[in-house]
């Protein structure tokens, strides 16, 4: 994963025939959502799932106790790292 790159960025940019061969069989997200903070956006991306149902309504700094707001992946969510390993 890398961070503040645009979608197709490599592969627009890139005039090197390789660089689009070694991702064939990858994963593709293409219905990603962004959220205007970064936490939020993060658990997202490395969950798949909704920022507010991992538990990450805000950023941490600002958690509270609340469902949704407590910047807290539970166990219930997958990370893409506990997923695809």
């Amino acid at each position: 994963m890398t961070k503040a790159m645009a979608y197709r960025a490599p592969s627009a940019v890139s005039s090197d025939a390789r660089v689009g061969s070694h991702r064939q069989g990858r994963l593709r997200y293409t219905q990603f959502h962004s959220t205007a903070l970064c936490s939020p956006t993060r658990a997202a991306l490395i969950t798949g799932r909704n920022h507010h149902s991992v538990g990450s309504g805000v950023i941490g700094e600002l958690s509270t106790g609340y469902p949704g707001y407590d910047s807290v992946i539970g166990v219930d969510n997958a990370t893409i790292g506990t997923s695809s390993g």
